[in-house]
């Protein structure tokens, strides 16, 4: 694909050879989504059109939309439809894990709070993923950056263990600088 054609929008049947071609790498244990989703599929539906094909496509653990409690609980509810409805499957199973920003600094509000707790009361894993904008909305060190995203994911999990104890919970940090120079041009526009 070149860019001589310009930006190419994807369509379902480009996100359901994606995940094919995805189950098909064994060094890849679960399906994380966010490169490509089916844009001609209404924004309220396209969750479902991802999870259907995560769910018939592929056998490995999927992500779903943490974006408000009905992505996550059609989600939920989808995963239990292949094993008789049974609620208990997403208790003795991974098969879903979400992921959240916190936003910076320090802040963990409800629509992304609401979704993982819904996950973390089924069993599925959560995923807590501060972005650190050096210089923006962290401090201008690496050091310093790293500090308050870690300080964040303990925070965030610890809230979500304090709720719903042994949930299972992982954590990663996403640091990048800032043009100290081009932000406040940027801003100023």
């Amino acid at each position: 694909m070149g860019t001589d054609r310009g930006r190419l929008l994807c369509t379902r049947e480009d996100f359901d050879d994606l995940v094919r071609v995805h189950q098909g790498l064994l060094t890849c244990g679960f399906i994380s989504g966010g490169p490509v989703e089916p844009i001609e599929t209404h924004v309220n539906t396209r969750h479902l059109s991802s999870a259907f094909a995560w769910h018939t496509l592929s056998d490995k653990v999927a992500r779903t939309h943490a974006i408000g409690r009905t992505r996550v609980s059609d989600s939920l509810r989808m995963v239990e439809i292949p094993h008789g409805n049974d609620p208990d499957i997403l208790r003795r199973e991974l098969r879903l894990h979400a992921s959240i920003n916190v936003s910076s600094p320090l802040v963990v509000d409800a629509p992304r709070i609401e979704p993982v707790m819904e996950m973390a009361r089924n069993g599925q894993a959560v995923f807590i993923s501060p972005v650190a904008v050096a210089g923006a909305v962290s401090p201008i060190t690496l050091s310093g950056s790293v500090i308050r995203c870690i300080a964040e994911c303990i925070g965030t999990i610890a809230f979500i263990q304090m709720a719903i104890p042994r949930a299972p919970c992982l954590y990663g940090v996403l640091t990048t600088p800032t043009g100290m120079k081009s932000v406040g041009t940027r801003c100023a526009a």
